[in-house]
């Protein structure tokens, strides 16, 4: 029989194919909107329309699950946490902020885009929304905004020596943020602290793991019906969370239930799943910009494939060209050493 720690340690493998899943899935939902503002909309892709941001949601889980999980299997003090959260995250953002900032300089470029320098120095923040009430410069930065005030309230946890105590702060904290900021996602992310804490003091057999992860997907599917867009969503006064933060939450609990399956390709994606991300925003947008100077005749839905397929591939490039040499780099000069 196989220990509990080779089983520990194999558990990543469905989530860094889950996390493949959730970039390229909001990828879709930012190529069916882009595409129709620039006037080559989808046909059949359509019906998609919205559901693709259900990604976030399963990125929120996974991000509560992981940070509980490896704090429970090894113990980080405040410092080496927020070192090893700023070193995963900060460094190519920023990078990819600078690409925004520096596209500003040439002349049309951005469409009816005023960049003020409080909105440039908050994007570089991540607190733009609360700053400015808009989106960062790299609109896909929102999702980053709040991964970050989780890390801040999580990682100020950490003060307390029992794991219990930090999920009795980290609940507290999210239920004020709640209540201040009028969202109930950040539950998403204490969704998956409890996964951790159920997963690593219970066994589960296959059959409850593939249960719940079919139970999840197929409550994920009817968010299809009648296309629930974010605004759908707020018209009918539900929140995000309700819609696709419980299906993530069960997608979530039944990965790490299941049995394990190894796949190089998709934990190659997956570990490339934050550079795939972020990219999005620079290559959606630039991919309609250039087809639309060229007099091609191409089926748009065609031409959305190939823009996913574009837009997963510059992902790729960026990961492994920049984001992993430049956290190699800064993992190697941090002292005390970090995690990832």
């Amino acid at each position: 029989m196989r220990g509990r720690e080779e089983i520990k340690k194999q558990v990543i493998e469905n989530l860094q194919t889950l996390r493949a899943f959730a970039a390229i899935n909001v990828i879709v939902f930012h190529v069916i909107s882009i595409s129709s503002s620039y006037g080559m909309p989808t046909e059949h892709l359509l019906f998609l329309q919205g559901w693709g941001a259900s990604g976030v949601d399963i990125f929120f889980v996974i991000s509560g699950f992981v940070m509980l999980h490896t704090q429970m299997r090894k113990k980080r003090n405040v410092a080496t946490f927020y070192a090893s959260r700023i070193i995963r995250i900060v460094p190519i953002y920023w990078f990819v902020t600078s690409v925004f900032v520096a596209l500003v300089f040439i002349p049309g470029v951005y469409r009816e885009l005023t960049v003020t320098p409080g909105w440039v120095v908050s994007s570089y923040f991540f607190v733009s929304q609360p700053v400015t009430g808009a989106f960062p410069l790299n609109g896909v930065g929102w999702t980053l905004e709040w991964e970050m005030l989780f890390y801040l309230v999580f990682g100020a946890s950490l003060v307390f020596r029992s794991w219990k105590a930090s999920v009795v702060f980290t609940f507290v904290a999210l239920c004020v943020v709640s209540y201040v900021s009028g969202h109930l996602l950040v539950f998403e992310f204490f969704g998956g602290m409890v996964i951790a804490g159920i997963y690593n003091f219970r066994k589960f057999g296959p059959l409850l793991g593939g249960g719940v992860f079919l139970g999840g997907v197929m409550l994920l599917l009817l968010s299809l019906y009648e296309g629930m867009t974010m605004w759908d969503m707020r018209e009918a006064g539900l929140d995000r969370f309700f819609v696709w933060g419980i299906p993530a939450f069960l997608i979530v609990f039944g990965c790490i239930a299941s049995p394990q399956i190894s796949s190089p390709k998709t934990q190659f994606l997956g570990d490339a799943s934050y550079s795939i991300y972020l990219v999005q925003s620079l290559s959606v947008p630039g991919f309609y910009r250039l087809v639309g100077m060229w007099p091609i005749e191409v089926n748009y839905d065609v031409l959305a494939v190939i823009c996913l397929a574009v837009s997963v591939f510059g992902g790729v490039v960026m990961h492994l060209l920049i984001e992993r040499p430049m956290n190699r780099a800064l993992r190697r000069t941090a002292s005390p050493p970090v995690l990832t």
